[in-house]
């Protein structure tokens, strides 16, 4: 089934060997390896894989710590995202603007609206 929508290019499936790779299931563990499939499926409005990119660059996983980055992408988790997911992504986005300036949080704001517009998502919070 993976392999099948692989094919097809549909950002479940990236997504689901980001997991893979993040969680080390059937793979050896590689956050890197995992980054980059999150990265190919966030752009299509992939709100779970935008969130774990959140995550990646809050802790540190696969990339450099980086809280102002980690707000970028709950920003646009939250905002392509629905239903519970969105009100969880929403949550977690709030947590993170707690620790950063607040310069920096409206200039990031900024950022996640213009790369929301750029891929066709609408920016609404």
């Amino acid at each position: 089934m993976v392999s099948q929508c692989l094919r097809q290019g549909l950002g479940e499936a990236y997504a689901a060997i980001g997991n893979l790779y993040s969680s080390g299931r059937g793979v050896q563990r590689d956050y890197n390896e995992a980054l980059q499939w999150y990265q190919k499926t966030a752009g299509q409005g992939h709100a779970s894989a935008q969130h774990q990119i959140g995550k990646f660059y809050y802790n540190g996983q696969g990339v450099g710590s980086n809280k102002e980055l980690a707000y970028f992408w709950e920003v646009i988790a939250a905002e392509c995202a629905s239903g519970k997911d969105r009100d969880y992504y929403s949550s977690v986005r709030d947590k993170r603007a707690a620790e950063i300036s607040e310069t920096n949080r409206l200039a990031i704001d900024d950022d996640a609206k213009e790369w929301l517009r750029e891929r066709g998502f609408e920016y609404t919070s």
